[in-house]
């Protein structure tokens, strides 16, 4: 959880460790959001090992090309989506007005009272 990673990242021995990794301590008030990928508010063993690799070092351009292809494969795929959607609101409103139609048939036929 968020408390015993806060706990277990004041120790004297874990500020070492991210010292030794080479991850800025000045980021440490944000590890635990950024190595909780998953967003459930705990982190796994693979999760935290497969986080704290990532940090180590510097920033590489490479990295930075990689963040941005992600973004721009993301953006393409919620405009998909919302190209998807567009089309099923537009078959959903023909539906609508044919189910429409077909009421005020029947409503037609039916007896005046």
């Amino acid at each position: 959880t968020r408390s015993a990673f806060d706990k277990i990242m004041a120790t004297p021995e874990a500020q070492a460790l991210l010292e030794d990794l080479d991850i800025p301590l000045a980021e440490k008030d944000n590890l635990f959001v950024v190595l909780d990928s998953e967003s459930t508010g705990s982190l796994g063993v693979s999760e935290l090992v497969q986080g704290l690799l990532k940090l180590r070092g510097g920033v590489l351009k490479s990295d930075l090309v990689e963040s941005l292809l992600a973004v721009r494969a993301l953006q393409k795929s919620i405009r998909a989506m919302e190209c998807t959607s567009m089309q099923h609101s537009k078959v959903i409103c023909e539906i609508m007005n044919s189910l429409q139609s077909l009421q005020d048939s029947f409503d037609a036929l039916l007896p005046q009272q």
